[in-house]
């Protein structure tokens, strides 16, 4: 099954979800997406069988709530790392006009402080190192940008909604920069993934509604559990197995036939109990 939790400040995804786990009773358990620890909000959460469907969830845009300091510069471009005052001065509808000409596509830098893999490691575990940290940019889109408010005189708070792979830090370093000084993010809330939002905390999450591959339905799993070889008019790609309203395991097909399975073993036992109980 899936689940969408919230995340506490201070609490890495990892405890997150091994705690869920444990208070729920689930052997096995995985998300699709981490938060920094000082992030509060969303995860989405897949549990036993349905861990093997991660990789083919649409990871497509989620929405933050972000707090912006201006003024102050950090290692870690948040409010965790080693921090400086600097120098900051500029008006309201600047600050605001520069924050919405990130509303764009643009190649942003990885903070040397993330879970970027340089070499088989972290970036993070070499930047505390003290060694040097090589990253590339990455093209990312700010798809929205809205919600922006004032605080105080150099801190703001804007609503943000991001395509894969975007930093909200390196976001708030770029505009910093781009307004001639330095600044932090001092908060950050997921609160949405996809249009999944806090309202579908504890309601059962349709998995089949999020999956970014087509799902073909089948009437029964034997051909597939014996390894027999499948012909299928269906052009070449991944596809999710459905039977009886379950995604039931993954298949790939090439020249309409089934060349890799991945079915999901109590689920297909269970079903096909069922199925002898009726008949019988």
């Amino acid at each position: 099954m899936f689940f969408l939790i919230n995340k506490e400040k201070g609490k890495s995804s990892f405890k997150t979800i091994k705690d869920f786990a444990k208070k729920n009773n689930i052997k096995k358990i995985g998300h699709t997406g981490t938060l920094d620890p000082m992030a509060t909000g969303l995860l989405l959460v897949a549990t036993d069988e349905d861990t093997k469907l991660i990789n083919y969830i649409d990871k497509g845009y989620k929405t933050y709530l972000t707090k912006i300091k201006f003024g102050y510069k950090s290692n870690t471009y948040d409010s965790t790392g080693n921090i400086e005052k600097t120098f900051f001065d500029s008006n309201e509808n600047k600050v605001k006009k520069t924050i919405l000409s990130f509303q764009k596509f643009y190649n942003q830098m990885p903070p040397i402080f993330s879970a970027k893999k340089i070499n088989g490691q972290k970036a993070y575990q070499l930047a505390r190192k003290g060694q040097k940290v090589n990253l590339k940019k990455v093209r990312v889109e700010i798809k929205k940008i809205k919600n922006i408010k004032k605080i105080n005189f150099n801190t703001y708070q804007f609503e943000v909604t991001v395509s894969r792979g975007t930093y909200i830090r390196s976001l708030v370093y770029d505009i910093g920069k781009k307004l001639n000084s330095d600044a932090i993010m001092i908060f950050l809330n997921r609160n949405k993934i996809g249009n999944l939002s806090f309202k579908d905390i504890d309601k059962k999450i349709n998995i089949k509604d999020l999956l970014s591959i087509k799902i073909f339905k089948i009437n029964n799993i034997f051909n597939f559990l014996d390894g027999k070889k499948i012909t299928i008019e269906l052009e070449d790609g991944d596809f999710a197995l459905e039977m009886k309203n379950e995604i039931v395991g993954i298949v790939t097909i090439k020249n309409k036939k089934v060349i890799k399975r991945k079915l999901f073993g109590k689920k297909c036992k269970r079903l096909i109990d069922e199925s002898s109980k009726i008949s019988k």
